[in-house]
């Protein structure tokens, strides 16, 4: 059996996707994955960098609309940084930047929508993510689609438990390729306790708010779902450790914890995309004069 979960909120439904009661194949949950994980890319003149991203939540709106609202890590969109150093060196080759194609897009299903502003954690747009930020690498943006159908995607809540051992999924886009669908095991979960002594530790500093698990994350692979077998999204896939340091350590920021930050909107700000490409290359050019 399976059920959307829905809330009403301003007279509005909300779809926070459906939730098995019993587990679920691979082949069941990379259905939802096609219709709700999407491909983020980066571009500025041609695609610079990539991510995944997933949509957590659906508002009908009405009048055969609806508001998707994903989620992503914040890594992936800080990879807008990149522009200043970009456009410098367009500038410096003689080219003409404003005839650049810059900006962010998602792909998913048959859509490519381009994104206009994230939500981020107050404050860490533009600060390196280091051992004690790790915990607020993720991001939020909202887009609007012309239907009002329930759109398949999986369960989010801020209260699933999660168990060591536990069989999970994750999807994306890694290096840029079809979404895929690879499996494993939690191997350990990183609570949120800052009275925990643990949390003097480096280690367990950076992996706050994590779940450890053997799923390779690679590059692309950060943004999109982490899922158990009732697809429940647990996680937002995040990073592995490189190969040279530790096989089969991989870690994904646990819903919980971000469902529950995001609650207070004074932790978070708004980024606007445009704004922010163009002041990066209003400086570069200045800078190249």
């Amino acid at each position: 059996m399976s059920g959307s979960l829905t809330n009403e909120v301003d007279g509005k439904r909300e779809i926070l996707g459906i939730c098995y009661d019993n587990e679920q194949t691979g082949v069941v949950l990379s259905k939802i994955a096609t219709t709700s994980v999407g491909f983020v890319e980066l571009f500025f003149g041609s695609g610079v960098s990539s991510g995944s991203s997933f949509i957590y939540k659906q508002i009908i709106l009405g009048h055969k609309k609806s508001a998707l609202y994903f989620m992503t890590n914040l890594h992936v969109v800080q990879g807008l940084l990149m522009y200043y150093n970009m456009a410098r060196a367009a500038i410096n080759d003689g080219k003409d930047v404003d005839s650049f194609d810059k900006g962010i897009s998602v792909k998913f299903s048959d859509r490519k929508i381009r994104i206009a502003e994230f939500i981020v954690p107050r404050g860490q747009f533009l600060n390196p993510l280091g051992l004690d930020n790790s915990h607020l690498d993720f991001a939020i943006f909202r887009i609007e689609i012309d239907t009002d159908d329930e759109i398949s995607i999986f369960g989010t809540r801020d209260n699933w438990e999660i168990s060591q051992g536990e069989g999970i999924f994750a999807f994306g886009y890694p290096r840029g390729l079809e979404l895929s669908a690879t499996n494993g095991i939690v191997s350990a979960i990183y609570e949120d306790d800052n009275r925990d002594e643990n949390l003097a530790r480096p280690a367990a500093m950076q992996n706050r708010w994590c779940i450890q698990h053997n799923i390779l994350i690679n590059p692309g692979n950060s943004g999109g779902p982490t899922v158990n077998a009732r697809g429940r999204i647990i996680g937002i896939s995040t990073r592995g450790m490189v190969t040279s340091v530790a096989v089969g350590v991989n870690f994904s920021l646990n819903m919980k914890y971000i469902m529950n930050y995001i609650k207070d909107r004074s932790n978070l700000e708004v980024v606007r995309v445009k704004e922010f490409i163009d002041f990066a290359t209003r400086r570069a050019k200045e800078d190249t004069r």
